[in-house]
């Protein structure tokens, strides 16, 4: 029996990048550098906490912001179309941070999601607990099943790992970089494109 494992980013792909929203609505242009800008991800997080604190944002102000972000439209509808398809299971490995994907996901899709976590006192932000950390290939080997087939999808450099290990390398939107390293990878632009490959590779 064919079994698949359809393993996706988030942000970038079924939802906006989450801080450059968060420097927007708070004014602090120096919190929207993203693993487009920065591959590090260690690194960048640095930067975005010492920012945070250095204006003393509260994680409060943080979520507030962070609650009224929204998926993509018809991002809600490809996410519950997916994790029903038959033999197939749905991982999502992001970068981002369990409080915040708690924000946005709602909890409502059959999805297991693998995402980092804040260290937080005082409703300050003090570090992270990067159980992803930029190596999403760690993550997906200890998910993945035997006799599974991978189809990943990915949009930036800390989906490099992944995307690797996948028999089928789904680039949504990507950057350039990426296009050139996956030459034999799909590129979708849009969700009816993304449904249509998946639908025919699962």
């Amino acid at each position: 029996m064919k079994r698949t494992l359809i393993i996706s980013d988030l942000e970038g792909v079924f939802a906006p990048e989450i801080w450059p929203i968060i420097g927007h609505k708070l004014g602090l242009p120096e919190l929207s550098a993203t693993t487009r800008d920065i591959s590090d991800f260690e690194q960048l997080m640095d930067a975005r906490i010492t920012a945070l604190r250095r204006h003393n944002v509260k994680f409060s102000e943080i979520q507030t912001v962070v609650s009224e972000i929204k998926l993509f439209k018809g991002a809600e509808n490809l996410l519950s179309t997916f994790s029903e398809l038959p033999n197939t299971r749905c991982i999502m490995i992001t970068d981002s941070f369990e409080e915040f994907i708690d924000l946005i996901l709602k909890k409502k899709f059959e999805w297991k999601v693998f995402a980092n976590r804040f260290e937080v006192s005082n409703d300050m932000i003090d570090s992270c607990v990067f159980e992803i950390g930029g190596h999403k290939g760690h993550v997906l080997k200890k998910a993945m099943e035997p006799m599974e087939t991978i189809i990943a999808i990915g949009d930036s450099f800390n989906d490099i790992e992944m995307l690797k290990m996948a028999r089928f390398k789904v680039l949504f939107n990507p950057i350039m970089e990426l296009r050139g390293m996956f030459k034999d990878s799909i590129i979708c632009r849009n969700f009816e494109e993304l449904a249509s490959v998946i639908n025919k590779l699962a």
